[in-house]
């Protein structure tokens, strides 16, 4: 019998983690809100995250080395995600007010 091939997100390394009680149910609670699974709610984050981890990975690397612009990379890795953020927010409170504007009618 033949397997049913596998999804394209799925395909990839596998990480088994085991989390503290508070962490798990914090992520239970977000997956549950976004109508997913736990696994699957971690998997799309990281992925979404993937350049800034990546940023994160070459500044730690450039420490190791000793390269002294490691601070300077990590600086703006971490500059990034705020202004990431800052966009998010930006995006929820355009979201807010067109949600208002419809319960208003």
């Amino acid at each position: 019998m033949a397997k049913a091939p596998t999804p394209r997100d799925r395909v990839g390394g596998r990480v088994n983690l085991t989390l503290p009680p508070e962490v798990d149910m914090v992520l239970g609670r977000l997956a549950d809100a976004a109508g997913t699974g736990k696994a699957s709610f971690v998997r799309e984050w990281l992925v979404s995250m993937t350049p800034q981890l990546a940023q994160m990975a070459e500044a730690l690397e450039a420490a190791r080395a000793g390269q002294m612009d490691s601070l300077s990379m990590m600086s703006k890795t971490l500059r990034g995600a705020v202004q990431g953020g800052q966009q998010a927010q930006l995006e929820l409170t355009k979201l807010r007010a067109v949600v208002r504007r419809k319960s208003a009618k």
